[in-house]
């Protein structure tokens, strides 16, 4: 009986991994720039209601230094999140954190879905429509590339399931990451009105990236259904 190549299905797996790790890499650093320059572009107009937030604590009477503390504030944000993200944030016994569960998302989650695959779904029946239907009305001595690669691109297609599974539950994982750092920040969370916008974009930007890191999963297996290397 014929089996799936798993030499094809182990390099398509690995290319996956490397190149998902590689986006979502990227789209953690895209991310934490972009939040920094929208917040920074919006102290000026925050820069108002600073005082008021902060009830005459001594926040500054200037706008200079309104300013200035908005600023500090959203730097100490940016700096608890890349502490974080470096990993030197968290000593838990209790369960991975943060980029060490990102790390095991792509290192074993993502590659036991993979291994969990079965290629027996692919059943005789299925195995010899395709050959007989690769050559028509003539007679087949043996299998022909046609068959072999119509086989084959079924199974890669069941790729893109765990692959997006796996951009999902990094998504989660960062999201969890952003909430932890907004409600331990202390100097972003003297400004009630601050917090909730950085909040906010940081999820855009978050939800954005994850769509962006979805459709490059779907590009990826595309492109490996459109040509089976079979020599």
């Amino acid at each position: 009986s014929w089996r799936a190549p798993s030499k094809h299905a182990t390099a398509t797996a690995s290319g996956s991994t490397l190149r998902s790790r590689a986006y979502s890499r990227a789209a953690r650093r895209a991310a934490t720039a972009a939040a920094a320059r929208w917040a920074i572009g919006t102290c000026v107009s925050l820069s108002s209601d600073v005082g008021s937030s902060d009830n005459g604590s001594g926040c500054g009477d200037t706008h200079r230094e309104q300013r200035a503390i908005v600023v500090s504030a959203i730097h100490r944000f940016c700096e608890a999140y890349r502490e974080i993200m470096s990993g030197h944030a968290r000593n838990s016994t209790k369960e991975l954190y943060g980029p060490a569960r990102i790390r095991e998302i792509f290192t074993k989650d993502f590659r036991r879905e993979i291994e969990s695959m079965n290629s027996s779904e692919l059943t005789d029946a299925d195995i010899h429509t395709a050959r007989r239907n690769a050559v028509g009305v003539n007679a087949d001595l043996f299998v022909p590339n046609a068959a072999f690669e119509v086989l084959v691109k079924k199974l890669i297609q069941k790729m893109e399931e765990p692959a997006t599974l796996c951009v999902r539950l990094v998504r989660e994982e960062l999201k969890q990451v952003l909430e932890d750092v907004t409600s331990s920040c202390n100097e972003i969370g003297r400004f009630e009105e601050l917090k909730e916008k950085v909040n906010q974009e940081c999820m855009r930007l978050l939800w954005g990236k994850t769509k962006e890191a979805g459709e490059f999963v779907t590009n990826i297996v595309d492109m490996e259904v459109a040509y089976i290397n079979t020599e």
